[in-house]
């Protein structure tokens, strides 16, 4: 039996939450349906966001007629058809390789079409090995660039932080006693900012073992000196978007923490192994005393992301976190990350490279008075910054 509803259920968003392709079905000038395979993913119950590539029929339908239907097919038998009218968001996307516009239907029907002891495969793009990395990497910067709404809302400030103080960068240790009360401290002076009034606090966090631990003591600081405040405060999540630029060591296990790999990058044995130019720049990154001003000013020849990349992803994280949604309350953003991406930040923010960040010294972004601006603050120097 079909159930028909007006909006998607809960399950449904959280499964189309992140993303997932679908099949778009447009009505073609011929009187004949239109079906094509593409992405799309839920904003909330009554808004689904869907790419087409442009100049196609496809989206040569949609500019004749605004009524669609989606078909989703997904895990756990999740099997309905959705229609409704779709509207212009964006003309062209950044992300996909090939020219696409970003439309958002406003949901007026859902059919469940799942059906009790039948089961269907999802649908997915399978890739070839060589270039599955490359295109899950663009899903994963479409997707994020399909949530942003190219508004900044009003109500969101994020705060990125410094992990705090390391004996060294040669391994992935733990915070000094130093470190820890630095990283107390920064909660302490984050709470500071925060009005007396209803917020939400969210903490991300690089995965290494030092950025984790400085969230955590941040966390335990914002909650002790917040305790008062009718504030909801997540526990601290990773995110990758959030780490230390990434050095190639061996192709088969990716690119990896730099702090993850000295001990094995300083040997006469794995040096020589590599081309003359990738090896000279690994010297120079390690015997540098400023190693993250070295990778910012010197090409890494393929050992290194560029810094260009680094900051593309912490980008596409401030936009989706900066973007207009459904809040109706404040909403504070912590992120824990490390210097080098702090400076690919500050270096895009203030038109130059302004140096290392002291362990746990703070960037602050809020929404400025014009549109799609955010006010950076960064040590008592305030700029606007065009995030979109």
């Amino acid at each position: 039996m079909i159930r028909t509803t007006n909006e998607l259920a809960a399950p449904l968003v959280d499964a189309m939450r992140e993303g997932a392709p679908v099949f778009l079905l447009t009505n073609g000038a011929d009187g004949f349906p239109n079906a094509a395979l593409t992405y799309a993913l839920a904003l909330d119950a009554r808004r689904v966001r869907f790419c087409i590539d442009i100049n196609t029929t496809t989206y040569r339908n949609l500019e004749r007629d605004a009524h669609v239907g989606l078909q989703i097919v997904g895990a756990e038998n999740r099997v309905c058809l959705v229609n409704g009218a779709a509207r212009l968001v964006r003309a062209q996307l950044e992300s996909k390789w090939s020219p696409a516009a970003l439309f958002e239907l406003q949901v007026s029907r859902v059919k469940d079409q799942s059906w009790r002891g039948v089961a269907v495969a999802p649908l997915a793009y399978e890739w070839d090995e060589a270039e599955r990395a490359k295109c899950r990497a663009m899903e994963a910067r479409l997707f994020a660039e399909m949530r942003a709404d190219g508004n900044i809302a009003s109500n969101v400030t994020v705060y990125i932080v410094r992990h705090g103080e390391v004996e060294h960068h040669q391994s992935d240790i733990g915070l000094t006693a130093r470190g820890r009360a630095q990283a107390r401290a920064a909660g302490g002076e984050i709470a500071s900012r925060i009005p007396n009034s209803r917020a939400t606090i969210h903490i991300f966090h690089s995965p290494v073992r030092r950025v984790v631990e400085t969230a955590q003591l941040l966390t335990e600081s914002l909650c002790a000196t917040l305790q008062t405040r009718t504030t909801r405060l997540y526990p601290p999540r990773p995110d990758y978007a959030l780490e230390n630029v990434r050095f190639l060591s061996d192709s088969s296990r990716g690119m990896l923490e730099p702090s993850l790999l000295y001990a094995e990058m300083n040997t006469p044995e794995f040096l020589q192994s590599l081309p003359p130019a990738r090896a000279e720049f690994f010297r120079g990154f390690w015997t540098s005393s400023d190693p993250m001003g070295y990778w910012l000013t010197h090409e890494s020849e393929g050992g290194a992301e560029t810094p260009a990349n680094v900051l593309r992803r912490l980008q596409e994280r401030l936009r989706e976190i900066c973007s207009t949604g459904a809040r109706s309350e404040r909403h504070i953003f912590v992120l824990t990350t490390h210097s080098g991406a702090m400076r690919v930040l500050l270096s895009s923010v203030f038109g130059a490279d302004p140096g290392e960040p002291n362990f746990c010294e703070i960037i602050a972004l809020e929404p400025a008075p014009q549109t799609n601006v955010l006010q950076t603050t960064y040590r008592g120097q305030t700029v606007p910054y065009a995030l979109f």
